[in-house]
């Protein structure tokens, strides 16, 4: 069985495909918890957000920028199965500030997060 998502935005179509229906259903929430994680920057509202893959030694991060003010939004990794997930709380459990997006200000990030985090490229 196959299915098209289109995101809110409309931006991106997913195609998934699954036995069941349930598998579909769990692909395409999979999906959504990704690609509609954030329609607008949690630091200034614009809506020019772009994905971003980058690698740093041996780790990758994934993480939505915003074009407009350089905010980011990252991405936590499931130990098991390889999905993604927004992170919007900090290594204690407290949710972040602007709902996880935060700024290089030069010493560290504006919000949650580590500093090794914080000086990967």
């Amino acid at each position: 069985m196959k299915a098209h998502y289109k995101t809110r935005d409309g931006r991106i179509t997913i195609e998934v495909d699954g036995e069941t229906i349930k598998d579909v259903f769990r692909k395409i929430a999979q999906a959504q918890e990704v690609f509609e994680a954030a329609s607008s920057c949690g630091c200034c509202q614009s809506r020019e957000l772009r994905f971003r893959h980058r690698k740093a030694e041996k780790f990758d991060y994934y993480e939505l920028v915003c074009s407009e003010c350089g905010a980011r939004f990252q991405f936590g990794q499931h130990q098991e199965g390889g999905g993604l997930f927004p992170k919007r709380r900090g290594e204690d459990g407290s949710s972040l500030p602007n709902h996880g997006w935060s700024k290089w200000d030069g010493r560290r990030a504006s919000s949650g997060g580590s500093d090794a985090e914080d000086r990967a490229p």
